[in-house]
């Protein structure tokens, strides 16, 4: 497969997507068009959520202070059965909202890998929240993001693309 630089043309705005951090950690977020990728990171202890490009949705924040961005890597699109990226505006336009609203129900919380209260956050229970418009969700790790994604578009598959 060829690398590609832009998820334009694989991602449609509104699909969930996903890339190994490192070893057994995902790391999900959501398509929103003009290659950016909505994402919450841990940035001291708080839950920071920000526009990412692909290189950088790659690479975890704390080796990107460090000027250690991922030369590439595969990120992974949620997909249909025929192959084809699922996304919705609104799941777009909830994690727009989070991104620029200071006042919106994702900011705020305190980061946790594990986020088993309303009190903190991570990329899967973000990504939930923009996939149903709850951010005060049970969802904190990768399966129940998928348990979700199957629940919003029924069967789906996880086809990548090599960014480089």
């Amino acid at each position: 497969m060829a690398k590609i630089t832009s998820l334009e043309g694989y991602a449609k705005p509104g699909s969930v997507l996903y890339c190994d951090i490192r070893f057994w950690v995902a790391h999900s977020g959501i398509y929103l068009g003009d290659n950016l990728i909505a994402e919450v990171t841990d940035k001291d202890g708080k839950a920071y959520i920000r526009y990412a490009h692909p290189r950088h949705f790659l690479t975890r924040l704390e080796d990107e202070r460090a000027g250690k961005l991922k030369e590439g890597g595969k990120i992974y699109i949620a997909c249909g059965k025929d192959g084809n990226s699922l996304g919705l505006e609104k799941v777009a336009q909830r994690a727009r909202t989070a991104v620029e609203s200071a006042g919106s129900r994702a900011r705020g919380k305190e980061y946790a890998w594990i986020a088993i209260d309303n009190s903190e956050l991570n990329c899967h229970k973000f990504s939930v929240g923009c996939l149903l418009g709850n951010f005060k969700n049970e969802c904190w790790d990768f399966s129940c993001l998928e348990n979700k994604i199957r629940g919003t578009y029924g069967e789906f598959k996880w086809l990548h693309v090599e960014i480089g």
